[in-house]
Formats: C-alpha cells, structure tokens, sequence
C-alpha cells in the first residue's frame, strides 16, 4: 500500500511537473508574442511619428515661406503708402502756400481799395459839408 501511494504521487509529481513545462511553454510563447506584438507597435508608431513630424516640417516650412512673401507684399505696400502720402503731403503745402500767396494780394488789393474808399468819403463828407 505504501508503494502503491508513493507511486501514485510520483505519477501525480510527473503530472504536475509536465503541466508546469506545458505551462512554462505557453507562458513563454505568450511573453514571445506580447513582446513580437510591442515592437511592431512600436515601430508603427515610430514611423507614424516620423511621418507627422515631415508634413509638420513642411508645413512650416510653406508657412515661413507664405509669412516672407505676405512681409515683402506689405513692405511694398508700405512703401507704396508712404510716397503717396509724402507726394500728397507736398500737394497739399504747395495748394497751402498757393492759398496764403492769393489771400495776401486779395489782402493787399483790400487794403489799397479801402484806403482809396476812406479817402473818396472823406472827400465826399467834405463836399457836403461845403454844399
């Protein structure tokens, strides 16, 4: 009886060994294909972000272009601005000293004309003194 249980339990010590190597095995394989499974998503998330970094480089890239040239447009532009203004500027001083030049002779022309006035009524306030 005594062997008949030792052989029992070495038949169950075999049983339980050969269920740890199956279960060593599988676990392994497992561990195999989890870390299969981790590098390839790592590599596609590697050349995913490789990806997105380019078109972020060109599109900056277009975009500093695109700033260069709206810059430059508005350069001109200013430029542009800034001559008209100077060119509008100088029309209006020379329509402004036109203006004072005109005003100063009708000035003048007022001035001759009301001393010739003052001097008639002065001599008509004499003749009708007189008369």
């Amino acid at each position: 009886e005594r062997e008949a249980d030792l052989n029992k339990r070495n038949i169950e010590i075999k049983k339980l060994k050969s269920d740890l190597a199956q279960l060593q095995k599988s676990s392994n394989e497992v561990n195999k294909r989890i870390k299969s499974d981790a590098l390839k998503q790592e590599v596609s998330d590697s050349k995913t972000s490789e990806s997105k970094c380019d078109r972020l480089k060109q599109s900056i890239t277009q975009l500093r272009a695109q700033l260069t040239q709206a810059v430059a447009e508005h350069r001109q532009s200013e430029q542009s601005l800034r001559g008209l203004k100077i060119k509008t500027e100088s029309a209006l001083e020379t329509w402004i000293a036109k203006y004072d030049a005109d005003m100063g002779e009708r000035q003048e022309e007022f001035e001759q004309i009301d001393a010739v006035y003052k001097i008639e009524k002065q001599q008509l306030e004499d003749l009708e003194t007189r008369f």
